[in-house]
């Protein structure tokens, strides 16, 4: 496809803006579709991506897909926990429902992690940890497609669900951070003791840091300041990010306290905001993070189809093991809210569960335990006893290499057997780097010219030439499984958000067949649309005329009232 528009001279930002602005008209329809049949937009947006896969085969193949992935799905993330956040309202009636909502996303969240985690570790023989870190994003809600999904739920069950999805989101980041941390620790309890402690400190830094952030929000006078206010929040959640704190929960903090001024400044911090005067840039500031989060929320799910391949859905043994962990997700589902929520209803809740944005994000963030480390670096690993393996070149097709980038490695002697200037020679690793800075040209030579020494199990490594860096592996930082089939979490993705679609469909009154069969025919679409159109302005008109009912109320009032004064005033000149 790309080929044939470069065919006809179109330069290459020309089709890149172009093939932007037509994802961006396709997923508008496409949300349209989906308030109308209650199927994720997210899932016809993967429909898209893979359609794109098979017109523009290179882009799958291309790692900046990729990279762009996570980076936008980060990004996405702090904006639909920031959209969530500016819809809840706080009251002390509701006080019982986010406690609710807060156990049953922890609970759902790490039962259903422990049990996906042993049924991994039953079918592919695999280590508990390294099953466990598979397991925690398959038990995480996607408050990307349950947000937009629950608009026309009874208002309590759609807070409930927001709320869920939002705490299963943030509660299943710090859940994965500490699993795949490298730290050590002695117990369970030590474990647990170090979460809270980082919890509590997190939720203090968070308050802090939003109350100043939203008294910033009022004291900006610059019409450029709701962009301003979002690219701080961006580089609060990296630095946190990279400090170790679930910087989530931030963002929910500071969301949940710009919706809530009267409730969060009160007494002396009442004079610090001016409620009134933040209504209308709130307003504002609410448009611009739904408006952000829809379209980086498309472009996430659009790419992340482009990246998948399909050829595992077709392996009846991944069914087997996406339908066994799609079942545990239930029973737990269903054991706990009837446990929560007791005497309640629990449908359709109990099958709103869909996996997502979240979910992709922490798998592509799996621990493989490959790292780039200079010559000082793999000395400070070497003096700390930390056990590497050199990798090959051809696990890392994303770095430039060397020309000859298999090498022999003694270690015995921690030197490399490398040619220079047609002699054989043992070099250490240092000696290499000092040679590329001078430009001395030399060849690495393969294990099999290296008799007679003690080699490393694995001898093969990558050498990155322009950044300086050897290519290696600690193992004890490896938690990927190379038996995990991909396809099972395509498969969990698909039937979640299916049964989530025909649970909203049900829960209308409305039945399956005639939601997706009528309601995807275009004439009544357009009907529809028209139909929406008539009851805004209807809406409008009402609005309208009860405003100028009340303008009249207040003027004849006024009228009266100078009635009576006239009155008064003639019956005192008598």
């Amino acid at each position: 496809m790309f080929s044939l528009l470069s065919s006809i001279h179109l330069k290459p930002e020309y089709i890149a803006i172009m093939a932007a602005s037509l994802i961006i008209i396709i997923s508008f329809i496409f949300n349209f579709i989906s308030k109308k049949t209650n199927i994720p937009s997210v899932l016809l947006l993967l429909v898209l991506g893979v359609g794109i896969q098979f017109l523009a085969p290179e882009l799958k193949a291309d790692p900046i897909v990729s990279k762009l992935l996570i980076i936008v799905g980060k990004v996405g993330l702090i904006l639909i926990v920031l959209e969530a956040a500016l819809d809840l309202k706080l009251k002390r009636d509701k006080l019982g429902l986010i406690g609710k909502s807060l156990v049953m996303a922890l609970l759902g969240l790490v039962v259903s992690a422990v049990l996906i985690a042993y049924a991994i570790q039953y079918f592919l023989d695999a280590p508990f940890i390294n099953s466990l870190a598979y397991a925690v994003p398959l038990s995480i809600m996607s408050s990307a497609i349950i947000i937009p999904s629950v608009g026309g739920l009874a208002p309590s069950k759609k807070e409930f669900m927001i709320y869920e999805s939002t705490f299963s989101d943030i509660f299943g980041i710090i859940f994965f951070q500490f699993l795949t941390s490298s730290e050590s620790y002695e117990s369970a309890g030590a474990l647990a003791l170090n979460v809270i402690v980082d919890l509590a400190i997190t939720i203090a830094i968070a308050v802090v840091l939003s109350y100043l952030m939203v008294w910033m929000f009022q004291r900006i006078t610059s019409h450029v300041k709701l962009f301003l206010i979002i690219a701080v929040l961006m580089l609060v959640y990296a630095v946190g990010s990279v400090l170790g704190i679930s910087s989530l929960i931030i963002i929910l903090f500071f969301g949940l306290i710009l919706n809530n001024v009267k409730l969060f400044f009160r007494g002396p911090l009442k004079k610090l905001v001016d409620e009134e005067e933040i209504k209308p840039v709130f307003h504002e500031f609410h448009i611009i993070t739904l408006e952000s989060a829809f379209v980086l929320r498309t472009f996430f799910f659009v790419m992340f189809g482009v990246s998948i391949s399909l050829m595992s859905l077709v392996d009846w043994h991944v069914a087997m093991y996406s339908i066994v962990i799609v079942a545990i997700l239930y029973v737990v589902r269903f054991l706990f809210l009837k446990i929560i929520l007791w005497g309640e209803k629990v449908t359709p809740e109990l099958y709103l569960a869909p996996r997502g944005l979240i979910t992709v994000l922490l798998f592509y963030t799996i621990p493989n335990g490959i790292q780039n480390y200079t010559s000082e670096d793999l000395a400070k690993l070497k003096q700390n006893d930390i056990d590497y393996v050199y990798m090959d070149a051809s696990d890392d097709k994303q770095v430039k290499l060397a020309i000859d980038s298999t090498l022999s490695y003694d270690k015995a002697s921690d030197a490399f057997l490398v040619e220079v200037e047609e002699e054989v020679k043992l070099l250490s690793s240092i000696q290499l780097n000092k040679l590329t800075r001078e430009n001395v040209s030399f060849n690495y030579l393969v294990a099999k010219y290296l008799k007679g020494k003690r080699l490393a199990i694995d001898s093969t490594l990558a050498y990155d030439a322009k950044n300086k860096t050897f290519l290696v592996q600690i193992p004890s930082q490896d938690l990927t499984l190379k038996s995990f089939d991909p396809g099972i979490l395509l498969y969990t993705i698909l039937i979640t958000s299916l049964v989530m679609t025909f649970a909203l469909i049900l829960s209308r009154g409305q039945k399956v067949r005639e939601v997706l069969i009528d309601n995807l025919n275009f004439n009544i679409l357009e009907d529809q649309m028209q139909k929406e159109k008539e009851e805004d302005e209807e809406e409008y008109f009402d609005e309208m005329d009860k405003a100028i009912e009340s303008e009249e109320e207040v003027d004849d009032d006024e009228n009266i009232s100078d009635i009576d004064t006239d009155d008064q005033s003639v019956e005192d000149d008598k």
